[in-house]
């Protein structure tokens, strides 16, 4: 009985000591991790998350090791410009971050990763889709042929929604209700058109918290800094996606930023949320003519103006909008594509001169010098001055020249 006791004693001891020398592997492990990850290159990125595998496959329990596993690939994605390693980066990451919340669901970096993993690889899914199912660039024919994703992490890919983003979001802000990380990205999820919890939503407004980047974005509109603009009122939003007024200001800064599509869904969402607040119909009438959508910018201006019938802003936008739709569609169809596609070319040669000169840009498209420094954001200057390549006229006779081209081609067949 002496020897059998003596017996598990020692092998008692030697489990422990099997242990000891696991876990002291495991920290070892963790801790050129993070040395590799400290580097801020996509080699660091990819060592850090071997040795966090390695540190994972001695203490597999350890939540930490896989969140840190998450942040690395996560980290590896952003450097990863084909659409499948990107796929594959962020597919592992979300597994990582998930098991890192199975393990423990009171570490809010888990869910933070968890939620922006998924959120970046439902965006990394529909681009390798659409990869796919592109014939291969003529640079692209002598290169071997495009191999999917491994099975596991297309499925993963394949599942991830913003539903369940939504979830990892909530999750966390249950341990931290003022995370600016998980706020922002549940704004993100709005603006990408995913409808959230109303309710929650509501639970969660602060307006106290949400005045300081209202305030700071205000101040960056009026130093005509709009990117800065655009995410302060972002941020604000975070706080209270039932203010209108963020959508209002938001809506013009996208306009200023030549971000049509974006400057009306913020239009749409102000006036959806207000429906008696003018200004929002001068910034819809405004998205909607940058869109080229004359007649709706027409109708916004008319709606606008029922409410306030001496609103200077919105008679102009009027004026504005009925010269538009005064011509044939097709006429209006080319204005628009002319005019856009101008745009983009003034914004390119601003650019050019900013690097032509040290940095030191010209602001060559100034949208909002029309109307006032911001009153209609995005529609000065749309033509005329600061566009010498071509004037309003030139360019709406062109567009009636070319669409009776093509009416004349289309009697012709």
């Amino acid at each position: 009985c002496a020897l059998r006791r003596v017996a598990q004693l020692l092998e008692k001891t030697a489990v422990a000591d099997v242990s000891m020398s696991h876990i002291e592997l495991a920290k070892a492990a963790k801790e050129r991790g993070n040395a590799e990850f400290a580097k801020n290159t996509r080699e660091g990125y990819l060592a850090a998350a071997a040795e966090y595998r390695t540190a994972i496959s001695l203490k597999g329990d350890d939540h930490i090791l896989h969140g840190n596993l998450a942040a690395a690939l996560l980290e590896l994605g952003k450097t990863e410009w084909k659409s499948v390693e990107k796929l594959e980066a962020l597919a592992r990451a979300l597994l990582a971050a998930q098991r890192c919340t199975e393990l423990d669901r009171q570490y809010l970096k888990g869910w933070i990763r968890r939620a922006v993993a998924e959120a970046d690889l439902i965006n990394a899914y529909k681009k390798w889709k659409e990869d796919a199912a592109r014939p291969p660039a003529s640079w692209e024919k002598d290169e071997p042929p495009k191999q999917p994703p491994e099975e596991t992490l297309l499925s993963a890919a394949a599942a991830a929604n913003f539903a369940s983003c939504e979830t990892c979001c909530r999750a966390g802000l249950e341990i931290d209700a003022t995370n600016c990380q998980l706020r922002s990205k549940l704004q993100s999820l709005r603006d990408e058109g995913h409808t959230t919890d109303e309710t929650l939503d509501k639970a969660m407004v602060d307006a106290a918290a949400a005045a300081t980047p209202k305030a700071q974005g205000n101040a960056a509109f009026g130093a005509k800094n709009f990117k800065q603009a655009e995410e302060s009122y972002t941020q604000a939003l975070s706080f209270n996606p039932f203010d209108h007024v963020f959508y209002s200001n938001r809506s013009a800064c996208f306009a200023e930023l030549d971000e049509p599509e974006k400057a009306l869904r913020d239009a749409k969402r102000c006036v959806a949320l207000n429906p008696t607040f003018v200004k929002g119909y001068s910034r819809l009438a405004t998205a909607h003519y940058l869109n080229g959508t004359y007649a709706d910018s027409e109708a916004a201006a008319e709606r606008g103006l029922e409410i306030d019938t001496c609103n200077a802003v919105l008679q102009k936008a009027l004026d504005m909008a009925k010269k538009e739709t005064a011509e044939k569609p097709a006429v209006q169809e080319q204005l628009a594509r002319m005019r856009a596609e101008q745009r983009k070319n003034e914004k390119l040669k601003a650019l050019l001169s900013g690097l032509n000169m040290g940095g030191h840009g010209v602001q060559v498209f100034n949208p909002g010098s029309m109307m006032g420094g911001g009153g209609m954001g995005g529609m000065g200057n749309l033509f005329g001055q600061g566009n010498a390549s071509m004037s309003d006229d030139q360019m709406r006779q062109m567009a009636r020249a070319m669409a009776n081209a093509g009416s004349g081609e289309q009697q012709g067949q």
